[in-house]
Order: structure tokens, then sequence, then C-alpha cells
């Protein structure tokens, strides 16, 4: 019943989950008690999910790549917000469901940005347009020709006291992991815009 380290409604039945089977381990022989599990809920960190990678605005990362995961990510949000405008920084993989997936995010949106991560297999960043502009008629959307320019046209969006979402895809966050670690990636090549 403490705190946990991850955010979430999804992540705390994952954690109930995670101390029934515990608790199952523990009654065949497995030496871990209550203590244990309560300092590894604490300490516990993913990054790529519901990682808050940055404040002013507050900049959230993950890897929600699936419709699944998209809408436990849409049910998170209103909590970590509290009201805040948010800004959506989007790229998928081709042969996902980028649909859905933004059918689930673009309701919580203010703006949306569009973008390819690195991959020969992203989608482009029109055709997520397309998508987008069919599933939110009055959303500001715009197609950016890489993930540094996406990111930073959201926080610039955003302003100070906003959000910036980054998700869509694995290799997006990590990406964006890259970018503000002050690395520096090629953009997608123009062919995939």
């Amino acid at each position: 019943d403490g705190p946990l380290a991850l955010a979430g409604r999804h992540q705390r039945e994952n954690a109930a989950l995670a101390c029934a089977l515990l608790e199952a381990a523990s009654a065949r022989g497995l030496p871990v008690g209550p203590e244990q599990a309560a300092r590894g809920l604490t300490a516990a960190r993913w990054p790529g999910r519901l990682e808050i990678a940055g404040e002013r605005p507050l900049l959230l990362l993950d890897g929600a790549h699936n419709p699944h995961a998209a809408q436990a990510l849409a049910s998170a949000l209103p909590e970590l917000l509290r009201g805040a405008p948010l800004q959506l920084v989007f790229g998928s993989l081709g042969d996902k469901d980028a649909s859905a997936m933004l059918q689930a995010l673009l309701p919580l949106c203010s703006g949306a940005h569009l973008c390819a991560p690195f991959s020969p297999r992203a989608a482009s960043p029109g055709a997520l347009a397309e998508i987008a502009r069919s599933l939110a008629k009055t959303t500001p959307l715009r197609a950016h020709a890489s993930v540094a320019e996406a990111l930073r046209a959201a926080r610039h969006d955003a302003g100070p006291t906003g959000a910036v979402l980054c998700c869509g895809s694995l290799y997006l966050v990590g990406e964006v992991q890259v970018l503000l670690a002050g690395g520096i990636r090629e953009p997608m090549p123009a062919e995939k815009l």
C-alpha cells in the first residue's frame, strides 16, 4: 500500500499482480518478504514508460507502441497533467496500428507533432498526419522532417506551463533520450517524408 515509483493506474495493477506472484513464490520457499517487495516497488525504474524527462514544459516519454498501451497511457495522463495543455510528439513504425493509438491520444491533446523515428520501418510523417486529420478535425497538426524538429516545436508550443508527450514507438523514445543527452541523430531520408 506504499507509494509506487512508476506512474499510472496500470502500474498499480501490475504491482498488485507482481505482489501476488511474490506471495505465491514465497509460499513455495522463495526468500522474499513484504519489506523487499515494498523496497522494489518504490525503487523501480522503467525508462521510457511514463518517464518524466524534463520540466517547464513537463516532458513525458512513453514507448506506447500499440493500441492497448496507448489506452493505458491515455488513462494515466489526466492525473499527471492536472489540466496542463498537452502537445503530442508522435512517431510510429509502419506496421503498427497508428490510427488506434492516435484515436486514444488525440482527444487529450491541444496539438500534435508527427515525425518518423530513426528506423527504415518508420511510418512517414505525412501518412501519420493524414490519419490524425481524419481523427481530430480541430486539433492543430504538423508533420516534421525529424524527431528533433518535432520535439523543438512541441516544447515551444507547450510553453513553460504546458506538457509534451513523446510516444508511439520505442525507437522514438530512444531518439528523444539521445537528443536530451546532447546526442545527434541524422534525420530520416526525404523519401520517408
